[in-house]
């Protein structure tokens, strides 16, 4: 069949081309050309040696092949790149193409790219469909786009972070449920310019639940070679599990481009919520400052759940009430106020991680802070000239609360044996696990040796994954219940009425007892220990052994607190250890009668609360606003002198104001409303 079209124009080859091209023809002649006649004279005398050199450029191949006939019969003609000529005898000569997968070939009418054109990405046996048969001058083919050779090896590691980096495969790392985890996934790669593929965490549980996707934040700068030393969001893949799927059966699966999926599931132990309760101290006139919400910075640092910050009404301290000029002076005051929280905390109904926190307006370096080692209340300086500093101070008594002692550094007393690094460092060579703050989204260094773990006295920020994890113990439900075997609450104790008791012994075996009160509630009676709290009442004698609260580094003094069920009238008070009797306190002989309420005068205007009371009959007196829904505030505690002024002007409207009047020994109640 003669089907060629003459479309393109004929260029007078050279002597070194028509030779060539001869050969070409003489190997289209022998398959048949487009008429299936002879060729030209000149094509025919074609030298041997020009005809095998296009052989041999023939058999080599290509992935795009020209056929001379239909069908891709007839001779054939293969390459792999562009030509702007196909040369005399190839020339309105193709009427099929082969094109391997991936490729492309764009054939035009004339030379030089130039006229119509057709594109082809498949094998296509007949062009006259295409108008393009026995048509092609000219050609390009464009190669498929292929990845880098080098391209992301699979993942190198992954890691877990709430408060600390671990690795995924530490024995240490034991997640906090209900607390949102950062999940940090390192892939290397031998070429760092290689294209980065997208991932996606699964967050599922084997135990069955709702499974999420998340997508993977890719790295910011080029894919590492080996996984880095320093982490960094700029060279790894990150996501954040919500806390709600953080708990036992955790499943997480990381997949990144076609790399194998990778499946870890991480341990999760339990989740404590915490409140934060900051409440201002007013000494005298002076209130202290507290700081803006720390709420995020401490569940950043601490192994909690979650940290909810509650306002609380200013506090007028009743036992300290000029300020301090002197250092022995601001101890005394330090311990007496946070005698008065602990109090507080009981006076308030307040649960076990519901930590008070007082800002104390001291301005002066020294003594920053005081707290019970695993307690619910401490104390600290306001210093409104150094946030910072403040804000470490609150970290470090919490971590007192906690459970901690102190980190062996810069002469912190009675520290941690068992503290594994030397100096209270972060870390040693070997170990290093850095923390991770999530309020600023960035992980602290923890190898310079001038940085310290926060509950030494050098100066820390952080805690280091030791002093991490004995709180992570200390919260675990598993130790948690040990611990209620001593606890003081009797969770199944009927709301009844108490009588609050509480003081401090000093070193030298004498004690002081606080006045005595009486609230409703359930009572928390005291752990065993060595000393024995005797009362007399005019129902009879009862006892109750009790340990005092630890604190973090007061040596010289010890206190108690706790409720008891309130036995009636009380003759004497007596503490004794060892058979040695270390306070003793008698009641008056004209006691309280619950009618003496209508002798104190209650006024409130413009946001100050105006008292007077007869202080012959009742010295002391304690001020609690009471909400509608039964929420507690106390203003003052032991307030003294039958009269007294506190700010109202932080509390929620309504509610009552509910006084405790005592004589040291004997106390009544009465509610006044707003």
């Amino acid at each position: 069949m003669n089907n060629d079209l003459q479309r393109s124009a004929r260029i007078r080859p050279t002597p070194r081309t028509a030779t060539a091209l001869a050969a070409l023809a003489l190997l289209a002649a022998c398959g048949g050309g487009g008429s299936g006649g002879a060729g030209t004279a000149t094509e025919t005398d074609a030298s041997a040696s020009d005809a095998a050199e296009v052989a041999e450029a023939t058999a080599a191949g290509g992935p795009v092949c020209f056929f001379e006939h239909v069908n891709y019969q007839g001779a054939s003609y293969c390459s792999g790149a562009d030509s702007a000529w196909v040369g005399s005898a190839w020339n309105d000569r193709i009427s099929s193409v082969k094109v391997q997968a991936g490729y492309k070939v764009q054939l035009f009418q004339h030379i030089n790219y130039g006229g119509g054109s057709t594109t082809l990405s498949a094998d296509n046996a007949n062009l006259v469909a295409l108008g393009f048969n026995d048509a092609a001058s000219s050609f390009k083919v464009t190669a498929p786009v292929t990845p880098p050779t080098t391209g992301p090896s699979p993942v190198a590691s992954i890691q877990i972070a709430q408060s600390l980096l671990f690795n995924s495969n530490d024995s240490a790392l034991v997640l906090v449920a209900n607390k949102a985890a950062l999940i940090k996934v390192n892939i290397t790669g031998s070429n760092p310019k290689a294209s980065k593929p997208t991932g996606v965490l699964r967050v599922s549980n084997v135990n069955g639940g709702a499974t999420r996707d998340i997508v993977l934040t890719l790295p910011t700068g080029d894919l590492p070679a080996t996984t880095p030393a320093v982490p960094s969001f700029t060279d790894s893949y990150t996501a954040t599990v919500p806390a709600e799927f953080v708990k036992a059966g955790l499943r997480l699966t990381v997949n990144v481009g076609d790399t194998t999926p990778t499946t870890l599931t991480p341990r999760v132990g339990g989740g404590v919520p915490m409140t934060l309760v900051p409440i201002s101290v007013r000494i005298g006139g002076t209130s202290g400052q507290v700081p803006a919400n720390q709420g995020p910075h401490i569940q950043a640092l601490f192994p909690v759940a979650s940290v909810t910050v509650r306002n609380h009404a200013t506090y007028t301290s009743g036992r300290v009430t000029t300020l301090p000029t002197t250092d022995s002076g601001w101890s005394d005051a330090f311990g007496k106020i946070l005698g008065e929280l602990a109090d507080l905390h009981t006076l308030e109904g307040a649960q076990d991680h519901d930590h008070y926190f007082g800002f104390i307006p001291k301005r002066t370096w020294g003594l920053a802070g005081l707290a019970y080692l695993r307690g619910s209340a401490g104390v600290g300086f306001d210093m409104p000239s150094a946030p910072t500093s403040v804000r470490d101070v609150v970290a470090h008594e919490l971590g007192h609360n906690f459970s901690l002692p102190h980190a062996a550094c810069g002469g912190a007393g009675s520290p941690d044996p068992n503290y594994p690094y030397p100096d209270a460092n972060l870390g040693k060579p070997g170990r290093y696990v850095w923390p991770y703050l999530s309020d600023t989204n960035t992980f602290y260094d923890p190898r310079p040796t001038d940085r310290h773990d926060i509950m030494s006295y050098c100066g820390g920020q952080v805690f280091s994954d030791y002093n991490y994890r004995q709180m992570q113990t200390y919260l675990t439900p598993t130790d948690r219940q040990v611990l209620a075997a001593g606890s003081d609450r009797d969770t199944t104790a009927a709301v009844q009425e108490l009588l609050l008791i509480s003081g401090e012994i000093r070193a030298d075996g004498t004690g002081e007892l606080n006045p005595v009160k009486s609230l409703s509630g359930k009572p928390r009676v005291p752990a065993a220990g060595d000393y024995t709290l005797r009362i007399v009442a005019d129902t009879g004698t009862v006892e109750y052994p009790f340990a005092p609260r630890t604190l973090d580094h007061d040596a010289s003094t010890e206190h108690f607190g706790f409720t008891v069920p309130n036995p009636g009238a009380v003759q004497s008070v007596t503490v004794v250890r060892d058979g040695k009797v270390l306070l003793n306190t008698q009641a008056r002989a004209q006691r309280l009668q619950a009618g003496d309420a209508v002798a104190t005068q209650v006024q409130e205007a413009a946001g100050t609360l105006r008292l007077t009371w007869d202080a012959t009959r009742h010295a002391f007196l304690t001020v609690t606003w009471v909400g509608t829904g039964g929420e507690r505030r106390t203003l003052a505690q032991d307030l003294r002198g039958g009269s007294a002024t506190l700010p109202t002007a932080d509390l929620p409207a309504g509610g009552s104001f509910e006084l405790i009047r005592s004589d040291g020994l004997n106390a009544v109640r009465s509610v006044h409303g707003r």
